[in-house]
C-alpha cells in the first residue's frame, strides 16, 4: 500500500516511521509546508518530496493519505483526498473550532465519496472500535492494520 503524508512534524515522524518500517506498506510521498522538513524526512526514509497537494491528488499510486499537518489543514486535506478518491486517515482533532460547522460539512462529504476515511488519535485510542471489528469481520473495508507504536 502507498501512502502518502501530508505533515513532516512530530507527529508526521511517528506515522512515517511506523509506514517505513511495515512490509506492506511504502512512503511513497510527504507534503510539509515547509519543504526543508519534507526533504530531511524523505532522506531519511525514503519517497518523494511533494511540492504541492495537487501532486498527490493526481498519483494514480498512492492508495492512503495520511493527515498529520497542523490541525487548521486537516478538513481542506482530507476533502482533496476524498475528491481523489484516496482512503484517509487523520489524526486528530479535525480542526480547532467544530461550530464553524465543518465537521458536519465533511460528514457529508464522506457520505458522498466511495474512500476510506478514518479519524484517530495515534495514543489514547489503541484500539479498534466495535463496529470497526464488525465492519473488517464481513470484509466492508479489507483487512485491517494495527500498528501500534507504543
Amino acid at each position: 500500500m502507498q501512502f502518502a503524508l501530508f505533515g513532516a512534524g512530530r507527529a508526521g515522524w511517528v506515522h512515517a516511521r511506523n509506514i517505513a518500517s511495515h512490509p506492506d506498506a511504502e512512503l511513497s510521498h510527504v507534503y510539509d509546508v515547509d519543504g526543508s522538513a519534507s526533504r530531511r524526512m524523505v532522506a531519511a526514509l525514503g519517497g518523494k518530496v511533494a511540492e504541492t497537494p495537487e501532486e498527490i491528488w493526481a498519483a494514480g499510486a498512492v492508495d492512503a493519505v495520511l493527515v498529520a499537518s497542523s490541525t487548521n489543514t486537516h478538513i481542506d486535506v482530507m476533502r482533496g483526498a476524498m475528491r481523489a478518491g484516496k482512503a484517509i486517515y487523520c489524526e486528530k482533532p479535525i480542526d480547532l473550532d467544530l461550530r464553524k460547522g465543518h465537521a458536519y460539512s465533511l460528514g457529508q462529504w464522506v457520505l458522498r465519496c466511495t474512500a476510506c476515511s478514518r479519524t484517530k488519535d495515534m495514543r489514547r485510542v489503541p484500539t479498534i472500535s466495535e463496529e470497526d471489528h464488525d465492519a473488517s469481520n464481513c470484509g466492508s473495508f479489507g483487512e485491517p492494520w494495527l500498528i501500534d507504536d507504543w
